[in-house]
């Protein structure tokens, strides 16, 4: 949208989709497989709707989902096939992409990682919230020893 709010790009305004949706249960190797090609899919069905777009942002953890599952079966590498296919997915519809992955760590807890990815497969940016997976850990430590609250 441009200033006066229609959909028309304005000369050097860049047209942002920002994606809202359910969220997966991913517990094995075809969940992920199954929410990586949907969320491709909708990659192509946002350029198709709206042919002006220059970037399509997915919401944290709709790779993944809400899942406190760290089995290292299910996490992502910057090498591996979800990737991969985002940067495919960005190549074909010609537009840039921001997604969220549970990355593979080799020293703990995963990492949540933010990819950019632009029009030609690079992959430009990744933002890491390793602090945040650890904090989260923490808190999940301190649960387990002293009992959830709702079972005291």
């Amino acid at each position: 949208m441009n200033g006066l709010g229609g959909l028309n790009k304005s000369p050097d305004g860049v047209v942002i989709g920002l994606v809202q949706l359910q969220l997966p249960v991913v517990v094995t190797r075809a969940d992920l497989a199954r929410q990586t090609e949907r969320i491709v899919y909708m990659v192509g069905k946002a350029r198709r709707n709206l042919g002006t777009m220059d970037l399509v942002v997915f919401p944290e953890y709709s790779l993944h989902g809400l899942s406190m599952d760290t089995n290292p079966e299910i996490m992502c590498r910057l090498d591996g096939p979800e990737v991969a296919a985002f940067k495919r997915a960005c190549i074909d519809n010609q537009i840039w992409g921001c997604f969220s992955i549970m990355e593979f760590n080799p020293d703990g807890n995963p990492y949540n990682s933010g990819l950019v990815i632009d029009d030609h497969g690079e992959h430009l940016s990744r933002d890491v919230l390793r602090e945040v997976a650890r904090e989260e850990q923490r808190r999940l430590d301190d649960v387990a020893r002293r009992g959830h609250p709702l079972e005291r």
